[in-house]
């Protein structure tokens, strides 16, 4: 496994509490519509007042102006720029020209899951698949059929670009899920407690993950 994000810090301690876990990538929802939305000052000052270790920035966007991704882009900063929405491979194009270093495609699963993985193979950094709930774009500790990770994988394999699986991840089914042999995982939920990262649920998926991704404590 390449990636570990965990996503949707909300405060500075969450934020804290992630830069000594395992992960590669922290994550930050820009998306006013979350309940895990955050402002990009505010996530900006932590990272001014904190820094970040060897890990990775991800921004998560949903249906937002490029002008205004770009610029969040630049704020806080990103390394990573992760679309949840409906944007355009001329979107994605538009930002890798503006300088982006890497920008994912997350895409829900369904029926056209492989299509749309085809359609985005040349210009995305990443595949994220995730579940598919009406009116929700993430985040909602709801587990896809997994049945379907080997398919995902072999074509992004083929394509030669990651693909993370997000929804419904915690400890509990790790050992299933890394069975697969996955490039990575986005948790969110799976690691909370009343809204908050919970420092024994982080350990606890830790001790579950496979020992190839290094610890950026």
């Amino acid at each position: 496994m390449q990636i570990l994000k965990y996503c949707g810090m909300t405060c500075e301690e969450d934020y804290q509490l992630v830069l000594t876990s395992k992960a590669t990538h922290i994550g930050f929802i820009f998306a006013k519509e979350s309940k895990r939305y955050v402002e990009p000052e505010e996530v900006r000052r932590w990272v001014t007042k904190f820094g970040k270790g060897q890990k990775k920035l991800v921004g998560v966007f949903v249906n937002e102006s490029m002008e205004q991704v770009w610029n969040t882009a630049l704020q806080v900063p990103l390394d990573v720029i992760q679309l949840h929405g409906a944007e355009t491979i001329e979107d994605v194009r538009g930002l890798k020209t503006q300088g982006a270093a890497e920008v994912w495609k997350a895409i829900p699963h369904s029926d056209q899951t492989i299509e749309k993985m085809q359609e985005y193979a040349d210009v995305v950094d990443a595949f994220l698949i995730d579940s598919k709930v009406k009116g929700q774009f993430g985040g909602t500790g709801q587990a896809f059929n997994w049945g379907f990770v080997p398919v995902y994988q072999r074509f992004a394999k083929t394509a030669g670009i990651p693909c993370i699986i997000a929804g419904g991840i915690d400890a509990d089914n790790m050992v299933q899920l890394s069975s697969y042999g996955i490039d990575g995982i986005d948790v969110s939920s799976g690691i909370e407690t009343n809204g908050r990262k919970d420092g024994e649920k982080i350990q606890k998926i830790e001790r579950e993950i496979p020992h190839d991704i290094s610890s950026s404590r």
